[in-house]
């Protein structure tokens, strides 16, 4: 597995979910939905939430896991 999808699957196991912004902002990840995608190709399954930011009303998705792959190295 390659090391940003490493970094991703480990902060969701950590945190349960995360957002294009604390992709960029921790982990200099710049497309974390093509990530994800990589990341269902290999068996993980996500809950996608579009949210919007309380002050400035900005649209975005936050990906939740809901299970990982059976087969992930």
């Amino acid at each position: 597995m390659k090391p940003q999808l490493k970094t991703i699957v480990k902060h969701l196991q950590t945190v349960g979910s995360i957002s294009n912004l604390e992709a960029i902002t921790q982990y200099n990840i710049m497309s974390l939905s093509r990530r994800i995608n990589d990341l269902e190709e290999l068996g993980y399954k996500f809950n996608k939430v579009l949210k919007a930011h309380p002050v400035t009303r900005q649209r975005y998705k936050r990906y939740h896991l809901i299970s990982e792959a059976n087969n992930a190295a």
